[in-house]
């Protein structure tokens, strides 16, 4: 899983080919959904997971090839939200390795690794 990283501290290069997407600590779906709608200044969004699945596999709108979309944090997220959250990430990397022009990059905090990898390992 390439797509997916963790790093302790963020830091925005000034790189213009890149886009960068600060996303700042979540609680809820609802926050998450604000947060990259927000950030990802998404054309539409019907602010459901489906919708967002499809932005995922698709990031027409963003001119820049390299996308990274940085979470401060998600594990406070309620876990089924969570879960339902990283099994999009996670099939959307796969989905856009057939057929999109962009290299998206899922970027994590490291303090939430653990947590992350094991949510992600349950839904394999």
């Amino acid at each position: 899983m390439s797509e997916i990283s963790f790093v302790s501290e963020f830091l925005h290069p000034t790189d213009s080919s890149s886009y960068y997407a600060d996303i700042l600590v979540v609680d809820s779906k609802d926050g998450l959904f604000e947060e990259l709608n927000s950030k990802l200044a998404f054309p539409y969004f019907g602010f459901n997971w489906d919708a967002l699945w499809d932005l995922y596999c698709d990031f027409h709108w963003i001119e820049q090839r390299y996308i990274n979309i940085y979470h401060q944090g998600i594990t406070q997220m309620p876990f089924h939200e969570l879960s339902v959250y990283l099994g999009i990430v996670v099939d959307s990397c796969e989905e856009r390795k057939n057929y999109s022009q962009h290299n998206v990059h899922f970027i994590f905090n490291s303090n939430e690794k653990d947590f992350i990898m094991d949510v992600i390992k349950k839904k394999q």
